[in-house]
């Protein structure tokens, strides 16, 4: 048993937070039936969020996103910004400095999702003109176009297409 935190909770001592390499879950006592819930799901998210990046010049950044997808600023300061896809929850941070520009620290490539298949050239055709370089294009699959690029500061970014597929497991 390889627990690394426990936590009670000091208003229900019945209901605690156990931590390990799994994550976090919760275990639950019942003194009426006598017995213990373990949840296991409390890690349950609404998908990955956001990325930050470290850019060279955080207007040219911000504007190159902005022509290919679309991007919306919707928090700014001098060297931060926050921009957001319409129709989407998903937030690119970029960060203005010189400490690890187009370094991606270990992360091959990050991607943006098409909504059609259809629009992969129109995606090509806008990311050559806001100034980024596509790298490699295809499909991955019969359906399932992409396009590998990287962006003004060098970071690699995929676009593609991805057919429905069931998520029950």
């Amino acid at each position: 048993n390889d627990q690394h935190s426990f936590v009670v909770n000091p208003n229900n001592p019945n209901d605690m937070l156990v931590g390990n390499d799994g994550g976090v879950y919760g275990l639950s006592y019942d003194p009426l039936t006598n017995s213990w819930s373990f949840n296991t799901t409390m890690n349950k998210t609404l998908g990955l969020t956001h990325l930050a990046l470290t850019v060279s010049d955080l207007n040219r950044s911000f504007q190159f996103y902005h022509d290919v997808f679309g991007m919306l600023a919707v928090y700014r300061e001098p060297h931060f910004l926050q921009a957001q896809t319409p129709g989407a929850r998903d937030v690119l941070v970029l960060e203005e400095g010189t400490d690890g520009v187009g370094q991606s620290g270990g992360i091959k490539h990050f991607g943006f999702r098409l909504a059609d298949p259809r629009d992969i050239d129109k995606a090509a055709l806008a990311i050559e003109r806001a100034g980024g370089k596509v790298k490699h294009r295809g499909e991955f699959v019969p359906g399932e176009p992409y396009v590998f690029f990287t962006d003004p500061d060098g970071y690699e970014v995929e676009v593609w297409y991805e057919l429905p597929t069931d998520t029950v497991r």
